[in-house]
């Protein structure tokens, strides 16, 4: 993890996509060109089945890019424009990390925006399937106990986290890649496309998508079903969302190479992710539990253990 470089992290994510060629490509828009061909020819006075119209079919598309996607690992670099949730900088927040999506694991630099004149530095955050580490910079770092470095947090609902904290989770999420992924693997319903770019070298076609969140939630699955699912169910509780949001995605050999997203409610902005460096191994590991608190004890309730009259870690 100490050892990660975004300059060689670029020249790999280069070198991976390069492999991929414009052959899936090519061979996706010839597929999309034909269904939707095929949707629009039928007999006039006939109805046309939902699922053939051109933005259902597009949709399909795009849900099977995402879960290619999500069954192998990647690694990713963010760009948050807007946001408010790291700190009173107005400047784009960067990052960069590595992610195991099927073993819900992952690991993120996250270089904060200047405030001030000062440079709060990066933060460190580490994905496991129910708990958050987080390395504070700058201001957040001053309410850590002695001797405390790290952040914990439990990603299932605990009561502590969804109580005094109740965007904790969406913020955390959305940084995540995961969270996108699987909004679009389980929750997209129409598909518009809206040109063809490359990202990274590699020829993608990019789409508008629409996301139902309820359906986005009932389709989780597998070890981080419950950390995600909380997310979701905070923009659904997201003033004026009503149950759905949108997503730019664009798809190149059969993979989400990018996507654009501001999820309601979450005060990240608009995220940019760019996934690269597919299926290259990503080791991931907690902190020493010495060096943790668990956020449960940052709170009223937890104000012992805060002092140091226990040893609420999390690890």
């Amino acid at each position: 993890m100490d050892g990660f470089n975004l300059t060689d992290h670029r020249r790999r994510s280069a070198r991976a996509l390069g492999r991929l060629g414009p052959a899936w490509l090519a061979l996706g828009s010839a597929l999309a060109i034909v269904t939707g061909g095929c949707a629009g020819s039928a007999v006039p006075g006939t109805t046309v089945s939902p699922e053939r119209t051109p933005e259902a079919a597009a949709a399909s598309l795009v849900r099977r890019a995402a879960a290619a996607t999500l069954a192998a690992p990647a690694g990713v670099e963010f760009k948050l424009e807007g946001a408010s949730a790291f700190g009173p900088s107005r400047a784009p927040v960067l990052g960069s990390g590595e992610f195991d999506f099927p073993s819900a694991t992952g690991v993120e630099k996250i270089d904060l925006g200047e405030a001030g004149g000062r440079e709060p530095g990066n933060e460190q955050a580490l994905f496991l399937s129910e708990r958050v580490y987080l390395q504070p910079k700058g201001l957040g770092s001053s309410v850590l106990p002695t001797g405390r470095e790290w952040v914990s947090a439990t990603l299932t609902g605990s009561d502590a986290v969804s109580t005094n904290f109740p965007s904790f989770v969406l913020q955390v999420e959305a940084v995540d890649p995961r969270l996108p992924l699987s909004e679009l693997a389980g929750g997209a319903v129409a598909a518009a496309p809206t040109g063809v770019e490359p990202v990274g070298g590699v020829p993608a076609r990019r789409y508008l998508v629409t996301i139902d969140l309820a359906r986005a939630l009932s389709a989780l699955s597998g070890p981080d079903a419950a950390a995600l699912g909380q997310a979701i169910q905070s923009e659904l509780a997201a003033p004026g969302g009503g149950g759905q949001t949108s997503i730019a995605v664009w798809i190149g050999a059969g993979r989400v190479l990018q996507m654009r997203s501001a999820p309601p409610g979450a005060g990240t902005g608009t995220a940019t992710m760019t996934l690269c460096c597919f299926g290259e191994p990503v080791a991931v590991s907690a902190p020493p539990s010495a060096r943790v608190v668990d956020i449960a004890s940052l709170t009223p309730s937890g104000e012992r253990e805060n002092n140091g009259g226990g040893d609420s870690d999390g690890g």
